[in-house]
């Protein structure tokens, strides 16, 4: 089968790993299913994800179907289950973390499932409303999907694999809940999904928004949307004229271009009746500073399984560390300046470093130098690689409410001491087992956004710690 292409190409590039690194990477990206159905053994562990997945399946379709009774007006599910049933099986049954939801009224119907015992994760945002939880059902209750776009001059000339433009992503495209309804079929009475047009629009866009955001994490999306993608365009119903139709009207052009370039190198199908308009498809570096980073090969990026040359690409070095040691890194040094991203307002760098100490658990201590206060819009992470190992620091509470609930593990304290303050994150062996790359070695990237008085101040670093034992 087709759609296995992806699949046989992923494991191409895992294939000198063993089976618990393979596991690893086919549950990151969601594909499960497939991989059950090119093998020829039995996996337990394979076979446990399975289970979970039609479990959490019957979970949600037996709440759904319990919320609809006290449902004045229809709800509209996106994205997770709804292309398996929209295609009535053909797309096999994925993971999912959350049931995203639209609604006419989507502060009645958080209303509803706040008195039903849901608690609140995350407050709201731009196109989301509430990230609400209750037991195993988590909910992504949403205003409208949004839909990115690059600025008008994204294809400026490249500058070191980068490239500045007059303003940042642009979320101009909506979909909303009565452009939904209007290209939709019933699950049920009061259950909606959209059509494969437009299922294949909002995926499109969700793929294109992943990317473009997720710069110094794998996967930058997950590869089961590629294959849902190649096996919508499968559907009886697929029609490519009432598809770029419904693209252009939702402003979802360059998500759709940035689709067809993998779908032409990796299934040899194109989407487009016209040539692509973009040279590059790069990535946010900083959102703030309208600055963006290119990769040397797309096809290579998104199948990329190591976070390591992630770092390096973005300049990473690896520093070594012995047992009795303290690293100290000075980020503004001159032999350091390359492994950094800076961004400033007024063009005023403050002076950071690290210090790290590796023993049976990590201790990495952040200063930032010359700091009068601590701004509300604060934020300084330190990044595993996963999309789940984000270690936070934020200004304020509402700030991090608005980012969602913490991470139960790691722990991180600050202090402002005079002018320097100083985070200090730290992990458990347990905690840091699970992210170590190959031969002991551990990848981080820091991100820096500093706001005081007018400046403001942007940062990258990645970097690669090496423990001699």
């Amino acid at each position: 089968m087709r759609e296995n292409i992806l699949l046989n190409r992923l494991f191409d590039l895992a294939k000198e790993k063993n089976q618990e690194y393979l596991m690893k990477i086919v549950s990151k990206h969601k594909l499960q299913p497939y991989f059950k159905q090119i093998m020829n053994k039995q996996i337990v562990e394979l076979e446990n994800q399975l289970q979970e997945i039609t479990n959490r399946y019957k979970t949600s379709m037996s709440f759904l179907k319990k919320l609809e009774k006290n449902l004045n007006e229809p709800i509209v599910v996106v994205k997770g289950f709804s292309n398996h049933q929209l295609t009535k099986g053909r797309i096999l049954l994925r993971g999912m973390a959350d049931i995203d939801l639209l609604s006419k009224n989507p502060y009645e119907l958080k209303s509803l499932l706040l008195n039903q015992g849901f608690i609140e994760k995350k407050t709201e945002t731009g196109h989301e409303l509430s990230e609400l939880q209750r037991d195993d059902i988590n909910i992504d209750l949403h205003k409208f999907v949004p839909v990115a776009s690059y600025p008008h001059d994204i294809n400026n000339n490249i500058n070191l694999n980068k490239i500045m433009t007059t303003e940042g992503a642009i979320f101009k495209g909506k979909i909303t809940y009565e452009d939904i309804i209007e290209h939709s079929i019933n699950l049920s009475d009061k259950i909606l999904i959209p059509n494969v047009n437009l299922s294949l629009v909002i995926l499109c866009a969700s793929i294109f928004r992943d990317y473009i955001s997720r710069i110094d994490q794998l996967p930058y999306f997950k590869l089961i949307n590629l294959v849902e993608v190649y096996l919508l365009l499968q559907e009886e119903d697929y029609d490519s004229e009432e598809f770029l139709h419904l693209a252009k009207k939702f402003d979802a052009e360059h998500s759709i271009e940035f689709i067809n370039s993998l779908l032409v190198e990796i299934y040899q199908v194109n989407l487009l009746k016209s040539p692509p308009k973009l040279k590059y498809y790069p990535q946010i570096l900083f959102w703030n500073f309208n600055e963006w980073f290119i990769q040397e090969n797309l096809v290579d990026a998104i199948f990329n399984i190591d976070f390591e040359s992630v770092l390096k690409s973005m300049g990473a070095k690896t520093h070594e560390i012995n047992d009795s040691d303290i690293l100290i890194i000075d980020f503004l040094n001159e032999g350091n300046v390359l492994q950094g991203h800076y961004a400033s307002k007024k063009n005023h760098y403050k002076s950071i470093s690290i210090e790290v100490k590796w023993l049976e658990t990590l201790k990495l201590t952040l200063f930032i130098y010359d700091i009068h206060y601590i701004h509300e819009n604060d934020i300084i992470s330190i990044n595993l690689g996963e999309s789940d190992s984000k270690l936070t620091f934020f200004g304020s509470e509402s700030r991090q409410k608005t980012f969602g609930a913490p991470k139960k593990y790691g722990k991180i304290s600050h202090n402002l001491d005079g002018n320097t303050l100083s985070i200090e994150f730290v992990l458990t062996q347990a905690e840091l087992y699970k992210y170590l790359l190959a031969d002991n070695k551990l990848g981080i990237s820091i991100y820096i956004e500093k706001h005081e008085k007018e400046n403001e101040l942007n940062c990258i670093f990645p970097i690669i710690i090496s423990r001699n034992e």
